[in-house]
């Protein structure tokens, strides 16, 4: 174990094993600034011996948590966020973080040690260490560096499933841009990890800060996290905790308030009340999203990062060439051609089969409209994957609009439909199934294209189908069509 040194004069003599390491290394004292969940854990401050600027915490686990799962999978989740920027470390070496695998030889009580996350706790600094109000643009500069640590941490398949307040810790100087803040989120005792489309949870109950409505249901348990991130959003703005009642979305019991820090802000920045009204719209509806499940559907990591992105150019002014739809469609078209579309990002196991189907359909695109004699234009032309946010990473679709255009005498008929290619892989990777869809009159019509192996090259089948498959998903809207003005 790494030597450290006393920070305080505290022996407690009912630590077993763990007393001997405190003898030989360090006298700890209690944190503060750490959460304590379980009913007697201890998270204690110690300091390295060579190194006094280096601190740590240790989590001392109570009597009844010795050699449990959850424990273990605490551990197995901070070594999955080893890396991870924004999170709160293991120390190193590893084998000397904890005592998990010498506890079973012995009756000692579990303790991991992590690196001390540098300031305070959130819930500290805008309580009792913030000389002023954060101003609506920090709020959600904040909210995003948020955003963006808990998105790395859901892409290591880890949903930390309680955030708080008391859970993020923040050092920042006030002197300088809230996006100069390092935020560290904390305390993954009731997190829980994703193996091969099973999630594996916790089995201690705790009270949580803000639990959203969907946390129950398994088919939306990757969005709790966000709806977490938007409490404490809330919390910001309004200084006020969510609770949930039968006949009311929450927020909604604080407009008035919502609409006050929305006159504010737009007063602030010596703007009209008209952006103050923006404002409250925005923040409504981004929060009708993240409290109002079954009846709004959850906020997903990529489309909340948009929202955030919205208010702030709301608050933020923008130049001349911008300030007007012409401009805009200007820049747009100027950057039509430099501009490539990415794909969202996926599982190693599955990125180079999706790289091949992508591939595929793009040829098909270029020979179908190779062959309409110059009436078929792609908006796109490409295929850039997108995974569902509500189904399992092998499963990615890309909308592509096609465009006729004929003319006949001094008429031109015009006429554009969304197409969706479609792939899904198995779990193994060994096979992939495409399709193409679209949707008509409320309902998606799906064509199949066909399932090839993952190690042949099946790029002429697909071309050749393609063409085919779309004249019979073309059919197929046309009859759906007919079917509803009849």
């Amino acid at each position: 174990m790494e030597e450290y040194t006393a920070c305080g004069l505290l022996v407690i003599y009912w630590l077993g094993f763990l007393m001997y390491c405190i003898i030989q290394y360090f006298f700890p004292r209690r944190e503060k600034n750490y959460p304590t969940v379980l009913c007697d854990d201890k998270v204690l401050l110690i300091r390295h011996v060579k190194n006094p600027n280096r601190l740590g915490v240790i989590k001392i686990y109570p009597s009844q948590f010795s050699n449990s799962a959850d424990v273990h999978r605490e551990l197995i989740i901070m070594k999955r966020l080893k890396d991870v920027q924004g999170v709160s470390h293991l120390i190193e070496p590893e084998n000397t973080s904890n005592n998990l695998i010498r506890s079973h030889a012995t009756s000692d009580k579990l303790w991991m040690i992590m690196e001390r996350a540098p300031g305070c706790s959130l819930k500290d600094f805008i309580e009792g260490r913030l000389t002023n109000e954060l101003d609506i643009e920090s709020i959600i500069q904040l909210t995003l560096k948020l955003t963006i640590i808990l998105r790395n941490v859901h892409h290591r398949k880890v949903f930390h499933q309680n955030l708080s307040p008391e859970n993020i810790m923040i050092d920042w100087d006030c002197k300088r841009s809230m996006n100069d803040a390092q935020l560290t989120v904390i305390n993954y005792s009731q997190a829980t990890m994703v193996s091969d489309e099973a999630y594996i949870s916790t089995s201690s109950p705790t009270h949580k800060w803000y639990d959203p409505p969907q946390s129950s249901d398994g088919a939306f348990v990757s969005t709790v996290d966000i709806s977490g991130i938007c409490a404490i959003l809330f919390w910001l703005l309004t200084q006020r905790t969510l609770v949930h009642a039968r006949d009311e979305l929450p927020h909604l019991q604080f407009y008035d308030r919502i609409n006050d820090v929305s006159q504010n802000a737009a007063k602030s920045i010596g703007r009209t009340a008209t952006l103050g009204d923006q404002l409250r719209k925005y923040l409504l509806n981004t929060f009708d999203r993240a409290f109002g499940y079954p009846g709004h559907h959850p906020w997903t990591f990529d489309d909340f990062e948009c929202r955030l992105k919205s208010i702030l150019q709301l608050l933020i002014p923008v130049e001349p060439k911008l300030d007007a739809v012409d401009g805009i469609i200007q820049e747009l078209a100027s950057i039509a051609e430099a501009s490539s579309a990415t794909s969202t990002m996926m599982d190693n196991v599955y990125e180079d089969k999706f790289k091949q189907a992508s591939q595929a359909f793009c040829q098909s695109k270029k020979n179908f409209v190779d062959a309409g004699r110059n009436q078929y234009v792609w908006s796109d032309g490409g295929c850039a994957w997108v995974c569902h946010p509500h189904k399992s990473m092998n499963e990615c679709y890309s909308d592509d609009i096609l465009t006729y255009q004929s003319s006949r005498g001094r008429i031109t008929i015009t006429y554009s439909i969304i197409v969706r290619c479609l792939a899904k892989c198995n779990e193994e990777g060994r096979a992939i199934v495409l399709s193409i869809s679209s949707d008509v009159n409320g309902r998606t019509i799906e064509i199949p294209i066909g399932e090839y192996s993952t190690a042949q090259d099946y790029q002429k089948n697909v071309v050749e189908l393609f063409q085919v498959e779309l004249k019979n998903l073309f059919l197929a809207i046309y009859k759906q069509r007919i079917e509803k003005l009849s």
